[in-house]
């Protein structure tokens, strides 16, 4: 995340929901408009925070990241 601009306005509007159960953040737009460099940051704020990566689950589809959360029969 090094020379990323840091959108502490976005991070204000996702962390306002932290803490609540059964919350999900998706973030939507079109492409290259920085929503993974959000995400990364707000994963970081989670971090710094104190939440244990345990309870952090990012799915990054390009990167086909998270398949063991996949509940597709095979």
């Amino acid at each position: 995340m090094k020379g990323d601009l840091v959108r502490t306005e976005y991070i204000d509007k996702l962390s306002e929901s932290k803490g609540e159960n059964g919350t999900v953040k998706v973030l939507t737009g079109m492409r290259r408009c920085g929503k993974t460099s959000v995400l990364e940051q707000y994963v970081s704020y989670l971090r710094d925070a104190g939440v244990p990566d345990s309870d952090i689950i990012y799915l990054d589809f390009d990167k086909r990241s998270g398949q063991e959360y996949s509940d597709s029969v095979r």
